[in-house]
């Protein structure tokens, strides 16, 4: 018989859970279950069924339950929880898109990405387990279709400070 989970093992796979709980469309138990076991969290149905109830009680994620298998959802317009936690496949897209990213991006906004790109870049550096996924990184490139340019050499602290400050805030016309 399989031991039951510690304390700090059960809140570190809820919030893989509520992590993978899209805002758009629902995620039933079995695709929750096999998106935990890709990530080394292995449960069975039942467990995974009571926790995804002991969510809806406390957060705001809705369960769909006009049809089975049951669908659940983070609510419309509620604040998606939010941790400084990447899962390996978003620590690949953010460790395959960081260069490409780096000269299009206004210095406050490159600025406002780099704990993520740092994470997602310790995340691959630290896990034995994602091995096959860092070495898929140094075989993949994004090329242009087009003749590449060379990027001038921009001074960072000059770029930095001619970089609009608040480039969310529109101007007023």
């Amino acid at each position: 018989m399989p031991q039951r989970a510690d304390g700090m093992e059960t809140v570190l796979w809820t919030i893989e859970m509520l992590q993978r709980i899209p805002t758009q469309c629902k995620i039933t138990a079995n695709e929750l279950q096999s998106q935990l076991a890709d990530t080394g969290y292995l449960r069975n149905l039942r467990s995974i069924q009571w926790q995804l109830r002991q969510i809806t009680g406390h957060f705001d994620v809705e369960c769909d339950d006009r049809s089975k298998p049951l669908g659940y959802r983070w609510k419309e317009k509620s604040k998606v929880l939010s941790l400084p936690s990447l899962n390996q496949y978003q620590s690949q897209l953010l460790a395959l898109a960081e260069k490409p990213l780096h000269n299009l991006l206004i210095a406050n906004l490159m600025a406002a990405t780099a704990p993520y790109f740092h994470l997602a870049r310790s995340n691959l550096q630290d896990s034995s387990k994602v091995l096959l996924k860092k070495e898929w990184l140094q075989k993949v490139r994004m090329l242009s279709a087009t003749q590449p340019l060379l990027l001038p050499a921009v001074n960072e602290a000059i770029f930095s400070r001619i970089s609009p400050r608040d480039f969310l805030r529109s101007p007023k016309l």
